[in-house]
């Protein structure tokens, strides 16, 4: 079973306040005083009841307003969902309201079935604990407590049986060792060894005090019961003493009745029941003269009794003291446990201010208080976090980026191929175009020599083909790149070919044919072939020709594109030179913030922030524990005081010096079983007083009675007589 969620309508300091638990662990947090108690106690009040009122006061009233109570949502295993309502003015259980899932609403039974059995001291002990509990480690021997522990079974979860048991062994002997004496427990053990002997001496009074009290009454029954008897006994002495007393007076009486006889016969003339009368006016006496008898005897023993009580009045003279001292007494005793639960707290405030000072490195307490933990100086570290985390960035960035275009750059120059001479390939490219032209004119040649019928060729015909290869040699040079060259190189070629249709065109004579062998070998070695080179090996170095003059236009690309890559290494350099100088001013930046505030240089941004946290919690904990200090010196101050009044009220009423606090407490609460039986004593003297006032007024009247009984005998007897 889970609680979702826990309203409290009134409850202390709580009014309309409501808390939603989520599933696993909730914590919750709050400062000294913050109401971390009430709320634990209200959790309990819901489930189980309100605590009795103390001191006639409610144990946490609505101070704040609303209704005392509130409800708590649960939710089961099943995922079915509960709610419990409790409100109460007073202690107990109050209005409970239980309502199911379907509506239906029930009452105790419901919630006892709902809780399983749990009751207040086992969800105090076990799961709704506080620092109370905790100290007084007793209470968890509680019977049904134990019961249900042992009843919950051996389930250790996911926790190794065998590091359990290794853990607990090394835990005990920092705790418990069987024959030493420094460990705590061993400590507490010793100590408890004492407080038993001490105890068992305290405790062995009251079974004295009361052994006493049994005799004292079994005396006041005997004493009863002797009474009765003396009574009775003293009836009886009374009666056999009248008896003894009437034994003349039967004799006079005997000698009456004979003088009577011999005597005056008229005395017979006297009424019948002048005998019976005065028989009843003499037993009237004798049950006056007992009466008065018995009043005398309880008279005799309630003025015994009262010389018998001893009133210790030096006690009762200082009554309001000792009932002052054992109320101190009393609050003194909670004072302690408080002045012991204030040392518990100074202890982990100084713990906590340790743990920190040893976060911190071990610097002094005074050194980490003087941390300024403000939020300025919290936000100065982030903005010092994100312009170092900046600057770093910027920086890597920009040598990567230097690293990556030098990188880039190199291999680039690596694979720059040289450039050759452009003239060089152009001029033996011009000269092949003449071998080719040349070729053709072989050709021609040729042809006239083996008596083929030559074509007259008019003078129009030959200036368009002049034309036309003038053309073509200029749209050759502009596809090699070069428009000069191209123009060029075809003026060259029309010349060649105008010279070559001037030869065709000229009819042969008688004349010789031209050395064109000669002129082929000129071209050849022109061209840088041999001389008997064939026609394959002149295409085969056009070939070659084309590919330099590409791979030359190819090299002053790259030439010129590995120059713009060094200009862009350049300024990524200056960048990453920039980027380091702002790195470097943002870390000296850093350290000289550190060293203003006393920090090592080099701590990064986040420690610092710790350590920022760490002088504010150490701030806390030192003002918390100035705060208990103050209250613990108070205490004492107080502790002192009572002291002080208790042995002084000690040594008035002669009661010997004591040692310490708990003969302190024995001692006052010795005073007050002696005050107690002082009063006791007074009480009964005054009760005494009055009884034997009371009975010296009965013995008046029994007085009184017995002497009108005797005139009345007296009457009786002389009325007759005349």
């Amino acid at each position: 079973m889970r609680i979702d969620r826990i309203e409290l309508d009134g409850f202390g300091r709580f009014h309309d306040a409501h808390w939603s638990l989520g599933a696993g662990l909730t914590v919750i947090l709050g400062d000294n005083e913050a109401g971390k108690t009430t709320f634990l106690n209200g959790l309990r009040a819901l489930l189980f009841g309100f605590e009795a009122t103390r001191e006639g006061r409610t144990w946490y009233p609505a101070f704040a307003g609303g209704r005392r109570g509130g409800r708590l949502v649960l939710t089961t295993a099943a995922g079915e969902r509960w709610v419990v309502e409790r409100h109460g003015e007073r202690g107990g259980g109050g209005a409970l309201a239980v309502r199911a899932p379907n509506g239906n609403q029930g009452g105790q039974e419901t919630l006892d079935r709902l809780l399983r059995g749990a009751d207040r001291d086992l969800f105090t002990n076990i799961f709704a604990f506080g620092l109370g509990e905790l100290q007084d480690l007793h209470t968890l021997s509680t019977t049904g407590v134990r019961g249900r522990i042992y009843g919950a079974g051996a389930g250790l979860g996911g926790t190794s049986a065998v590091d359990l048991e290794r853990d607990l062994r090394g835990e005990l002997r920092e705790t418990f060792v069987p024959t030493g004496t420094k460990p705590p427990l061993n400590t507490l053990l010793v100590r408890i060894e004492r407080l038993r002997v001490e105890i068992a001496e305290l405790a062995s009074q009251p079974q004295e005090y009361e052994v006493a009290h049994r005799e004292r009454d079994a005396l006041e029954a005997r004493s009863m019961a002797l009474r009765d008897e003396v009574r009775g006994a003293r009836e009886r002495v009374a009666r056999l003493g009248h008896l003894r007393k009437a034994a003349p007076i039967l004799g006079e009486l005997g000698e009456i009745e004979r003088e009577l006889g011999a005597g005056d016969p008229t005395l017979d003339l006297l009424p019948h029941d002048v005998a019976v009368l005065l028989d009843r006016r003499l037993a009237e006496l004798e049950s006056a003269r007992l009466a008065l008898g018995t009043i005398d005897a309880e008279l005799d023993d309630a003025r015994r009794e009262r010389d018998a009580v001893r009133v210790d009045h030096v006690v009762l003279a200082v009554s309001d003291d000792i009932a002052a001292a054992r109320d101190a007494s009393l609050a003194r005793s909670v004072a302690r446990d408080r002045r012991r639960d204030l040392s518990a707290v100074e202890a982990r405030h100084a713990a906590s201010v340790a743990e920190q000072r040893a976060k911190v490195g071990g610097w002094e307490e005074a050194r980490l208080l003087a941390l300024d933990d403000s939020i300025p100086s919290l936000q100065a570290t982030r903005d010092a976090e994100e312009r170092l985390a900046r600057a770093r960035a910027d920086a890597s960035g920009a040598d990567g980026r230097w690293r990556a275009a030098a990188e880039g750059l190199a291999a680039r120059e690596r694979e720059v191929v040289a450039p050759s001479t452009i003239s060089d390939i152009d001029a033996r490219r011009a000269v092949l175009r003449e071998l080719d032209v040349f070729r053709g004119r072989e050709d021609a040649m040729r042809s006239v020599a083996m008596g083929s019928p030559a074509k007259a060729i008019d003078a129009r015909t030959a200036v368009a083909v002049v034309a036309l290869f003038a053309t073509a040699g200029i749209v050759v040079g502009l596809s090699v790149g070069e428009a000069l060259g191209g123009v060029v190189a075809g003026a060259v070629l029309g010349v060649v070919l105008v010279v070559i249709v001037e030869v065709l065109t000229r009819r042969p004579s008688g004349a010789h044919s031209p050395d064109l062998s000669g002129m082929r070998r000129e071209l050849l070695e022109r061209a840088g072939l041999t001389p008997t080179a064939t026609d394959a090996e002149v295409v085969t170095l056009g070939d070659e020709l084309a590919s330099a003059r590409a791979r030359s236009n190819l090299a002053r690309e790259q030439a010129a594109s590995v120059e713009l890559r060094r200009d862009e290494v350049r300024r990524l350099e200056r960048s990453r030179d920039d980027a380091g100088d702002a790195l470097r001013a943002a870390d000296e930046a850093w350290a000289t913030w550190l060293l203003e505030r006393g920090m090592a240089v080099g701590l990064a941004p986040t420690a610092a922030r710790e350590m920022l946290g760490a002088a504010g919690i150490a701030r806390g904990a030192v003002k918390e524990r100035e705060r208990v200090v103050a209250l613990m010196a108070l205490a004492d101050h107080e502790e002192a005081e009572h002291a002080a009044r208790t042995d002084e009220i000690f040594a008035g009423l002669g009661v010997g010096s004591v040692r310490g606090d708990d003969e302190r407490a024995a001692g006052v609460l010795a005073l007050v079983d002696r005050l107690e039986r002082a009063r006791v004593a007074e009480r009964r003297t005054r009760e005494l007083e009055v009884r034997i006032t009371r009975l010296d007024e009965r013995r008046t009247s029994g007085t009184e009675e017995v002497a009108a009984r005797r005139a009345a005998v007296e009457r009786h007897l002389a009325a007759r007589s005349r």
